[in-house]
């Protein structure tokens, strides 16, 4: 049952995972928040652990709607100037 739950977690995350890790400071944050949760889990904190998890994808659907922003934007401004 865990096994299929995180094939499900992977599977729904992966474009996240992909869009976010285009930078150093995001691969480092990453590194950082999932050891917060690790810590958490091994100090037996499941609440603790669930929010830290909560807030680091969040940090991250944030991250990517950004860029994804900027980049519509990008887009739509070459196409007005016929690129």
């Amino acid at each position: 049952m865990l096994t299929r739950m995180l094939t499900d977690l992977n599977e729904r995350i992966r474009t996240l995972r992909v869009q976010d890790f285009t930078t150093p400071d995001r691969v480092e944050a990453t590194i950082v928040e999932h050891a917060e949760i690790i810590e958490t889990i091994l100090l037996g904190d499941v609440e603790a652990a669930a929010t830290f998890m909560r807030a680091h994808v969040q940090r991250s659907a944030l991250i990517v709607r950004e860029r994804a922003t900027v980049a519509r934007t990008r887009m739509a401004g070459s196409e007005r100037r016929g690129h």
